[in-house]
């Protein structure tokens, strides 16, 4: 099947518009690729540059153990006072002399 100088004609212009769509749709898919890799690196730069906030619930959470903390120390300190306190009262009654003749 020969081409003719006819159909060469009509053929050529038409080679350069579908080349002109398939380029264009190429471009297409590419541009939309580099959009949203642009987007991305702008969230991240962003979200590295901000201060990231704490949970409330871990600032509660922290400062429940600290409140924790520190009524175990209080009930230790009084546990420690009140033993001081009979070891004391033991002494005491201990040291008395009682001498008979």
């Amino acid at each position: 099947m020969s081409v003719r100088p006819i159909d060469m004609q009509q053929l050529v212009p038409k080679t350069l518009e579908i080349s002109r769509q398939q380029q264009s749709e190429d471009n297409k898919s590419q541009n939309i690729a580099y959009n949203n890799q642009n987007s991305q690196n702008k969230e991240v730069d962003k979200n590295l540059n901000r201060v990231n906030d704490t949970k409330k619930t871990d600032q509660s959470k922290i400062r429940d153990k600290k409140k924790e903390n520190n009524k175990k120390n209080k009930k230790r300190k009084n546990r420690n006072k009140k033993e001081n306190k009979s070891k004391k009262n033991t002494e005491e009654t201990r040291c008395s002399i009682d001498i008979r003749i």
